[in-house]
């Protein structure tokens, strides 16, 4: 691995919040596509970086649509760690637990990052229901 370099990637549901997530971070909107803006998801991964006091973030934001998991499991395996996006106020759902499995199954440490909290009525249920859910996989 590259010290000066660091690939993280975003892992979740659909619409969880994985491209704001990227957009907030480096300004960067991902989904250009005519499609994408048709349909309002991420389809194609997007490549975008954030530089630090010399160092680099290089983000690749993965589709959360189940039609899409092969380009999910494509663009993860160059990942040092994964962004891990649930929203917090609808918990983990079907593809949460999809993309938990992929990156467990990659041995990719993940980082997660609760989306839309500003929305949530009780952020420490959600929190302790999540981690739950996402116990088995390491």
């Amino acid at each position: 691995m590259n010290p000066s370099y660091f690939l993280l990637g975003t892992c979740g549901h659909v619409d969880h919040g994985k491209s704001a997530l990227i957009k907030a971070l480096t300004g960067f909107e991902g989904d250009t596509s005519v499609h994408e803006k048709a349909r309002g998801i991420t389809i194609d991964l997007s490549f975008s970086h954030l530089k630090i006091a010399g160092r680099t973030l290089g983000f690749i934001d993965v589709p959360g649509h189940k039609s899409l998991v092969s380009t999910m499991v494509g663009g993860s395996f160059g990942f040092d760690a994964g962004l891990f996006v649930v929203d917090a106020n609808e918990g983990v759902k079907e593809q949460s637990l999809e993309h938990a499995l992929v990156l467990s199954l990659l041995k990719i440490p993940c980082i997660l990052v609760l989306s839309k909290a500003d929305k949530c009525q009780d952020i420490e249920a959600s929190k302790e229901a999540i981690c739950a859910a996402l116990k088995p996989y390491p």
